[in-house]
């Protein structure tokens, strides 16, 4: 009788016998040490006196007979085979054939929860779907944060009642899934809802971890964002709309809107304070050099610039280039050739261009290489050879002005020491024991970068 209930009905409707253990042959899913049922038929009392009715009922009786087909398959008792057959095979034609699925609100619909409706975390939401026909259904299958529930139920309106996980916060989706038989194909037809999963208590502390993170330049990185509450730890995505941050430094790292992550741009250090329902943390990022990049070199801007890969025979070169978003191929230009040589020259090309990173990809039949990434920056060194003019294209190491993309070296043992009189940007300033920078009152020096 057991096997028989579950068959007719679906293998929930055991549980509801008084006295009797709930069914244990089939899939469930276990959830936080409960499991769920699909228990809709509670509140359906015709449903209660149509089990009492096959209760009562001898089992040679007509009633038996009229509700289930005779069996056909002796060593396969109860078992309909185009229900365990592969899903793709058509039992007409003898072939197999691609799955057919729709996206559908005729076979089926969600009657709730509606669109976008807000729920609690660590609460029951409860999914409804109406199921417009069931002439050669099978089962309708429903997906949510990771599990999966199905139901082999013919009733019009099918129930499930899901525990939402604490852990995920914000947008979620329901989809559900009624599958049918036409003509020995499966078919799958669709519907989909979302809900927003809202916290049931404030945030009491915000935790970003780790605290202190490495990046190599141009490296990708995604923080793991918590909200700790009284009873539960939420995840917190970056798209997450109560979640906010702000970067001290921009030249350091930014933030890739498009695909919510943090992109290493430069070296030096900043911090990112995030912001999540009244409660703030920061994280501490600082950029390294890989060890297998090149030492780093500082390059005088309107300079030509060289970087030679291993001369190998036979061998092709393409010379790449990342721009913050992946090497890409560089094509020769008034600035740039040699981008199939084994030396790449770069021709009075602009500050701009500061932390472009440069590789050689050279190909030997079968073999490809890459050359250690060169990082281009720009640096020039105070020599005080005329006076102290800051201004003055004489007093600098190639001759030049540095602006907001050179890095600034002042040494000791100089003649003359600058004096800027003039609003300035440069990216760094580094002055050496005993030398010295002298700003004029008003005068604001702009340091861009670290």
């Amino acid at each position: 009788m057991y096997y028989f209930l579950n068959r007719l009905y679906g293998q929930t409707l055991s549980c509801q016998l008084p006295g009797r253990a709930p069914f244990t042959g089939g899939n469930v899913t276990i959830f936080k040490g409960n499991r769920f049922w699909h228990i809709d038929v509670t509140d359906q009392i015709e449903v209660g006196n149509r089990i009492l009715e096959v209760l009562n009922q001898p089992i040679a009786s007509n009633f038996f007979a009229n509700k289930i087909a005779a069996n056909t398959h002796a060593t396969q008792f109860g078992i309909d085979p185009l229900q365990y057959r592969p899903s793709s095979q058509n039992t007409v034609t003898n072939t197999t054939d691609s799955l057919i699925q729709y996206i559908d609100t005729v076979k089926i619909r969600i009657l709730t929860p509606t669109y976008l409706s807000e729920s609690k975390v660590d609460s029951l939401v409860t999914v409804k779907i109406n199921l417009k026909d069931t002439i050669t259904y099978r089962r309708t299958l429903l997906l949510f944060q990771g599990e999966q529930y199905s139901t082999t139920s013919k009733e019009d309106t099918l129930t499930f009642n899901l525990k939402i996980n604490p852990s995920v916060l914000d947008t979620q989706t329901v989809m559900v899934a009624a599958i049918y038989d036409s003509l020995g194909f499966t078919i799958y037809h669709y519907g989909l809802t979302k809900i927003i999963v809202k916290p049931d208590s404030l945030c009491q502390q915000l935790i970003v971890s780790p605290a202190t993170k490495l990046l190599n330049p141009g490296e990708t990185y995604i923080p793991s964002i918590n909200g700790i509450h009284p009873t539960y730890i939420t995840s917190i995505g970056l798209n997450d709309p109560a979640i906010s941050f702000s970067i001290a430094d921009t030249n350091v790292i930014r933030y890739d809107n498009l695909q919510t992550r943090f992109i290493a741009k430069d070296t030096g250090y900043t911090f990112i304070e995030f912001s999540y329902r009244g409660k703030k943390d920061t994280l501490f990022v600082y950029i390294t050099i890989p060890s297998n990049e090149a030492a780093v070199v500082k390059e005088c801007p309107g300079q030509t610039i060289k970087y030679v890969a291993d001369s190998i025979q036979d061998a092709s070169y393409q010379w790449q280039v990342d721009m913050g978003n992946g090497f890409i191929d560089l094509s020769n230009s008034s600035s740039i050739n040699g981008i199939n040589t084994d030396t790449l020259i770069l021709i009075n090309i602009p500050t701009s261009n500061r932390g472009n990173k440069y590789r050689c990809v050279t190909t030997n039949g079968p073999v490809t290489t890459y050359t250690d990434t060169k990082i281009l920056l720009f640096g020039i060194t105070w020599l005080g050879g005329a006076n102290n003019d800051w201004n003055n294209p004489a007093n600098w190491q190639c001759n030049i002005l540095p602006d907001e993309n050179v890095d600034v070296i002042i040494p000791t043992g100089k003649q003359h020491y600058p004096t800027i009189s003039s609003n300035t940007k440069v990216h760094s300033v580094v002055t050496k024991p005993g030398a010295s920078v002298h700003i004029n009152a008003g005068i604001i020096l702009e340091i861009k970068g670290k």
